[in-house]
């Protein structure tokens, strides 16, 4: 009866570091960029550590190094401090596994996270029996990101085409300039990059598109999806759109907005992706229409500076960013992931 006490301990403490592994894990993954840079990895790396700090508790503390950079052996982040080359504070590469224990492959760079504590429980009763130091529980979550497949976000209906969008996917740097050129669907779209035209997420009237553009549309798309084109010259409803979208920004300018989204503190970078400028927009391949819908083959995330008028230009950065969803196999990718549990 005495040991059971203990053995119940133990088993407390194991959810608990558990949990606080899983917490903590989902909330890096949020912020990994597919990239792999010391200053993007400590940005990581604070968001884990605020999550298990802010959930120490008394007696039950799971025990986590506290350093920032890639000499940190708790968390890891792929290609960057998996290997004894690249970490002096492990002992051997890092083996990446499910939450079975099953080895599964390395994530790309940037594109998978570990991490792991442990929590020391001093024995009570256990004692009576001999056993007299802690007992250490450990635990460990890995993440990682795929290519979306569905996604749920505020979507705004700016349809971009795939023919000529720029290689966000595979840019070293988390973001990337171009500008989007607004075409009718009647239009020939050929021969101009970052190409799109308005989609009809739920109405295809001028004024839903004004307010979805403004403040996007929730709900859940997936690869694959058909969705409606408008009709008519919609610059009317682009400008107003995006006025609303740039006036409700905490940023003057898109340089503003940039400084912050590139920072080290992980506070700044996550209030400049959740800023009015970034929108979620669906990629869809002009060609593969069907009566007046055209088909989605994958998500972008879209920093916006301005809208041009007499251009007929939205002008802005395409940006790595992870949102929640599903992923699927052998999609093609636009810098914006889904996280899910290895």
């Amino acid at each position: 009866m005495a040991l059971t006490v203990d053995v119940g301990r133990w088993f407390v403490a194991r959810q608990r570091a558990v949990n606080v592994c899983d917490m903590a894990a989902l909330a890096g993954a949020q912020d990994l960029s597919l990239t792999v840079d010391a200053a993007s990895a400590r940005r990581v790396q604070s968001v884990v550590l605020s999550i298990v700090n802010a959930n120490n508790a008394e007696g039950f503390a799971i025990s986590m190094s506290q350093v920032l950079g890639p000499d940190n052996p708790d968390i890891i982040i792929s290609e960057f401090n998996d290997t004894v080359a690249t970490n002096s504070a492990l002992d051997s590469n890092i083996v990446w596994t499910d939450s079975q224990g099953n080895v599964v492959p390395r994530p790309g760079p940037g594109r998978g996270i570990l991490v792991r504590g442990q929590i020391p429980v001093q024995p009570l009763f256990a004692r009576i029996f001999g056993i007299t130091g802690a007992k250490v529980i450990p635990a460990q979550t890995a993440v990682a990101l795929g290519t979306v497949s569905t996604i749920t976000g505020n979507l705004v209906p700016f349809g971009v085409s795939v023919h000529g969008i720029v290689d966000i996917e595979s840019s070293p740097s988390a973001t990337i300039e171009q500008q989007l050129t607004y075409r009718s669907w009647k239009d020939s779209w050929t021969g101009t990059p970052g190409a799109f035209g308005t989609l009809g997420l739920t109405h295809t009237s001028g004024t839903t598109l004004r307010e979805e553009i403004q403040w996007g549309h929730f709900g859940t798309y997936g690869v694959g999806q058909y969705v409606a084109m408008t009709s008519g010259n919609k610059t009317g409803p682009i400008q107003q759109g995006t006025d609303g979208r740039i006036a409700r920004s905490q940023y003057a300018t898109i340089d503003e907005w940039l400084a912050a989204f590139h920072s080290d503190d992980p506070v700044a970078h996550q209030e400049a992706l959740q800023d009015s400028r970034v929108v979620l927009i669906p990629i869809v391949d002009e060609t593969q229409i069907i009566g007046e819908s055209v088909r989605i083959v994958g998500f972008a995330t879209y920093a916006i500076a301005e809208w041009r008028n007499g251009e007929k230009k939205v002008y802005g950065y395409f940006v790595k960013s992870t949102y929640q969803g599903s992923v699927g196999e052998g999609l093609a990718g636009f810098g914006t992931r889904s996280y899910y549990l290895l």
